[in-house]
């Protein structure tokens, strides 16, 4: 197969907030949404969890007050790679994410669309 097929990315893994306001964003996400709150990343992220995952929600600190970025689950790294193939072959710039950015995110791998 040298496209990737829709059951290479097999769940949303995360999601990543900009705001400007943490504190109100720790209430609504512990108090109301019953959130548990998890690590603060070494980027300075703070984590929620709402199942067995490290992080499904990580906040962090900026002016946009909005969903910055998504993180999906891949089958395996096989997966990933054919990921990479067709959004180049499309045209998206692809950016491979450092060790670092991965251990961030608890993530095996950080790949960037744009």
């Amino acid at each position: 197969m040298d496209g990737a097929s829709r059951s290479d990315l097999v769940g949303l893994g995360y999601l990543v907030f900009e705001v400007r306001d943490l504190e109100a964003w720790d209430d609504l996400l512990v108090e109301t949404i019953g959130a548990t709150r998890g690590e603060i990343g070494a980027d300075g992220a703070r984590t929620y969890r709402f199942d067995e995952k490290r992080a499904r929600l990580f906040l962090v600190p900026g002016e946009a007050d909005d969903l910055v970025a998504m993180g999906f689950e891949a089958r395996d790294t096989a997966a990933i790679d054919r990921v990479i193939a067709r959004a180049r072959a499309a045209g998206i710039d692809v950016a491979i994410g450092t060790a670092e950015e991965s251990a961030d995110r608890f993530a095996s791998a950080l790949v960037r669309l744009r």
